[in-house]
């Protein structure tokens, strides 16, 4: 059984949305639009440099939006398996647009963005995806459980 015309709506829109705004964070490093991207900062952690901060709270919030979306449309579609492949699908996407970044720099090393996605990002998506995937399931049986 294939999907629903407002289903692949969901997808197409929810997609767009999220390869738009991968996209203009990744372009607004590139063009040295966020503080500091290029520079090289000390090496006391993420929240020693602007564009390291900034870079991890994009990833962050991109991946907590990539395992919300894709969850939600996994459940609403009563597919859980088309949520895990969106899932993967926007993690590859974040994972490739971010290589383009600038790198994170310390002192004697040049991180990817990528890296920092492999090692934060990833981790959020899924946990977030698993989190509203059994959030969604369970509300929806919720609704089917009959009266004892």
């Amino acid at each position: 059984m294939g999907l629903r015309a407002r289903e692949k709506m969901m997808i197409v829109r929810g997609g767009g949305v999220y390869l738009a705004v991968v996209l203009l964070v990744v372009a607004a490093a590139r063009l040295g639009l966020v503080p500091g991207a290029g520079e090289v900062g000390g090496a006391d952690g993420v929240f020693a440099h602007p564009y390291r901060v900034l870079m991890a709270l994009a990833g962050f919030l991109l991946a907590a939006a990539l395992g919300t979306w894709s969850a939600v449309t996994g459940v609403a579609t009563g597919r859980i398996w088309l949520g895990l492949m969106l899932l993967a699908a926007g993690g590859a996407v974040a994972l490739l647009a971010s290589e383009i970044a600038p790198a994170i720099l310390y002192p004697d090393d040049r991180y990817p963005v990528a890296f920092g996605w492999t090692v934060g990002g990833i981790p959020v998506a899924a946990t977030t995806w698993l989190a509203a995937t059994a959030g969604g399931w369970a509300a929806g049986r919720v609704g089917t459980v009959s009266p004892a």
